[in-house]
């Protein structure tokens, strides 16, 4: 069977996740060396990310503005 394999993540790690995500600063982007992207695109993606449950390649065809 081919195609995406849906895992059930457990609550309270799903906890620890979207804390992070909410929580998400400038120092957390300097100690991974992300550089590249301003905090405001990154928080904005990671947002996306915890409530529109979307796969990364679904998010890049996500139309301009729909955030």
């Amino acid at each position: 069977m081919l195609g995406p394999r849906p895992r059930v993540i457990a609550d309270d790690i799903w906890a620890k996740i979207l804390w992070a995500g909410l929580n998400l600063g400038a120092d957390d982007l300097a100690g991974a060396r992300i550089r590249a992207y301003p905090l405001e695109l990154v928080r904005a993606l990671t947002l996306t990310w915890l409530f529109a449950g979307q796969r990364s390649d679904e998010i890049l065809r996500l139309r301009v503005g729909c955030i």
